[in-house]
């Protein structure tokens, strides 16, 4: 008889190890809540966000040229991932406001992209900063600095970024 009770111990004790590795329904479901009530907020934010920025573009914004400066193309993003950089600049009023984008790794190359060219640029009155460059439309045109008062840069790595590759 004692033999059986030193079994029955030890099968209790699988089993109890067992369950302390899974979490029950209870704790799932509340943990699903949970994750739900953090990241629902944010996803609506980011989601109306950018139904503004499109509203923006499409109702208080101007259509310029963008003049590319610098590219980059390939650049690392995160761990595993690459894009490519495109630094360009636009007049705006007596402005010269240079800007950057990134698009999908091996758009410069596939578009036939070059320092120099022109492309229709739609730009927000109120922020700079949102824009729409569009690289399907290459426009013929040359760039003049008459009548330009000053230059605005993103950042000073910026500014020196294309300081050094002139």
């Amino acid at each position: 008889m004692g033999g059986n009770k030193k079994k029955k111990k030890v099968q209790n004790n699988r089993s109890k190890k067992h369950n302390t590795k899974q979490l029950g329904l209870r704790k799932r479901v509340k943990i699903a809540f949970i994750l739900i009530g953090l990241f629902s907020p944010l996803f609506v934010y980011i989601f109306f966000k950018n139904q503004e920025r499109k509203e923006l573009l499409e109702n208080d914004s101007f259509q310029t040229v963008a003049f590319i400066e610098y590219l980059k193309p390939r650049q690392r993003k995160g761990i595993n991932g690459s894009v490519d950089v495109i630094y360009f600049k636009f007049i705006h009023g007596d402005t010269v406001v240079h800007s950057i984008k990134q698009t999908m790794a091996g758009r410069i190359s596939s578009k036939a992209i070059k320092i120099g060219n022109a492309y229709e640029l739609t730009v927000v009155n109120s922020d700079n900063d949102i824009f729409k460059l569009n690289i399907d439309k290459r426009i013929d045109s040359c760039y003049s600095n008459v009548g330009v008062k000053c230059h605005k840069y993103k950042s000073e790595r910026h500014k020196q970024n294309i300081k050094n590759k002139r």
